[in-house]
């Protein structure tokens, strides 16, 4: 069964964001913490770097997140989320949406 929700999640994720991961991540960015780093992000969501990564770029691109001034260049970027945004309750609502549809 879970398989099956993966599956209709990654299909609705490609469909309306050309990414099988978007929803994951940015439902997981949206009910996390108000500051997350891509490292985390791909350890909670068991997901590559290049794949966190793509969503973190888009969704800073139209200031959903905002990129956090770092000490030293080797600790991990870290950014905040758009707090009270109707994007991340959509992203959720998308989510749960594709996930009912298998059931």
């Amino acid at each position: 069964m879970q398989h099956r929700h993966e599956a209709a999640t990654r299909t609705w994720s490609k469909t309306l964001f050309n990414d099988v991961h978007f929803l994951r991540v940015a439902t997981a960015i949206g009910q996390g913490p108000a500051e997350t780093d891509a490292t985390v992000l791909q350890a909670d969501l068991k997901l590559t770097q290049p794949a966190v990564r793509r969503v973190i770029v888009d969704l800073e691109g139209v200031r959903l997140l905002d990129r956090l001034d770092r000490v030293s260049r080797t600790e991990p970027q870290r950014y905040r989320r758009a707090e009270g945004h109707p994007f991340w309750a959509a992203a959720s609502a998308l989510l749960n949406a594709a996930i009912e549809v298998e059931r």
